[in-house]
């Protein structure tokens, strides 16, 4: 039975994590992974929290705004809700219960938008450390070899 079922944007995104992080493989069974495309959608969420019901949701997405969007869009398609974010010159601006939000993009995060929305979730997120993607990590490791 799947115990956490990690989430990319691409299968590209999930062979450099598997590259990098090997021991996610380890126990058979135990992980899913599943690449979401480039236009994830809440139906294609619920079909694959149907299937795996068990089964924690982590986002493996790159660490930056397109990412944090996708990981805060997930958090909400969890619980069949949806809004719209958008990104105006430097800013991110989303409407949540009625009330305007406005984040300088440099600070929008999962992390933030829960605390100003008072979301709960057990979804976490695995974020490439000093890097924008695994692809860019895996490049700087391979490359230093």
């Amino acid at each position: 039975m799947a115990r956490q079922h990690l989430l990319f944007h691409t299968t590209n995104d999930l062979l450099n994590f598997c590259q990098l992080y090997p021991h996610w493989k380890d126990k058979p069974g135990q992980n899913v992974f599943t690449a979401l495309g480039l236009s994830p959608s809440s139906s294609q969420l619920q079909e694959l929290i149907i299937r795996f019901p068990n089964a924690r949701l982590v986002g493996v997405f790159d660490n930056d705004i397109v990412g944090n969007v996708l990981d805060c869009k997930i958090v909400l398609w969890q619980r069949s809700k949806n809004i719209q974010f958008r990104l105006i010159q430097n800013d991110v601006t989303f409407r949540f219960k009625g009330i305007d939000f406005k984040i300088p993009a440099g600070e929008f995060s999962l992390h933030r938008f829960k605390t100003l929305t008072g979301i709960r979730s057990t979804y976490r997120t695995i974020k490439p450390k000093q890097y924008v993607s695994f692809l860019a990590m895996s490049s700087h490791t391979m490359g230093s070899l």
